[in-house]
């Protein structure tokens, strides 16, 4: 058995439903379970979704943190 750690973005339940802010690239349960299927399957251990949102807040981490809370706070409305 082998490690597996799974950072979903935004998916369509019960739960987000009662979200009033955006959610960027929302994506279905199925949808979710399917990336997290296909995976386990290739031996990921890095499992992200959607993938054009996990991608580019995976490369804002590299940054130094005053560059990275700048653009963060550009981005999200408090």
């Amino acid at each position: 058995m082998s490690a597996h750690m799974i950072s979903p973005g935004f998916v369509a339940t019960e739960a987000t439903a009662q979200n009033n802010f955006e959610m960027p690239a929302l994506i279905s349960a199925e949808e979710a379970a399917q990336e997290i299927l296909d995976g386990t399957q290739k031996g990921q251990f890095d499992i992200h979704f959607p993938k054009e949102v996990s991608r580019f807040l995976k490369f804002l981490r590299i940054l130094p943190y005053p560059i990275y809370f700048w653009i963060v706070r550009r981005f999200v409305k408090i």
